[in-house]
């Protein structure tokens, strides 16, 4: 599967967004399970499916599937649309952008690898600039499982 271009990432970006401009357009969050203490949401709008997101109990970061792939969205008060990073997965580094999703959160699509590394660690940090959120991985693997599943069943 190749990565989306930054152009198509953005029309994808503009896509969700312009909902939130819209008052008679609205997304809509339907839960679809609960694994290993994360809970799996369906995003739609309009009976339109978008994606698929798994949210652990309190966190401020979360994990997103669509069409587009697999991303990471952290919480970060960091100015403008998009801003390097760090994803660090054990002894591994993954730089890459992350472009903003809304007021609060960057989100950055992730690669083969990335998941994989992800799959098989306890844990992973993001660096953007000066702010670094640590991410427990318990039960994430059950939970990426769980979020691959819901995006390819449309979210139902």
């Amino acid at each position: 599967m190749s990565q989306p271009t930054f152009m198509q990432f953005a029309a994808a970006l503009i896509a969700l967004a312009l909902p939130s401009c819209a008052s008679a357009q609205e997304t809509k969050a339907k839960k679809y399970a609960e694994t290993n203490g994360w809970t799996i949401q369906s995003f739609s709008q309009d009976g339109g499916y978008l994606r698929c997101g798994a949210t652990a109990s309190g966190a401020t970061y979360s994990f997103q599937k669509s069409s587009e792939g697999f991303t990471l969205l952290v919480a970060s008060s960091t100015k403008g649309d998009e801003a390097k990073g760090v994803v660090k997965v054990g002894d591994k580094s993954f730089g890459g952008a992350f472009y903003r999703m809304d007021d609060n959160r960057l989100g950055s699509f992730l690669k083969p690898p990335q998941l994989e590394a992800i799959k098989r660690a306890k844990s992973l940090s993001v660096t953007i600039g000066a702010e670094r959120t640590q991410i427990s991985l318990d039960g994430a693997p059950a939970a990426l499982r769980k979020l691959a599943e819901c995006d390819a069943k449309g979210g139902e």
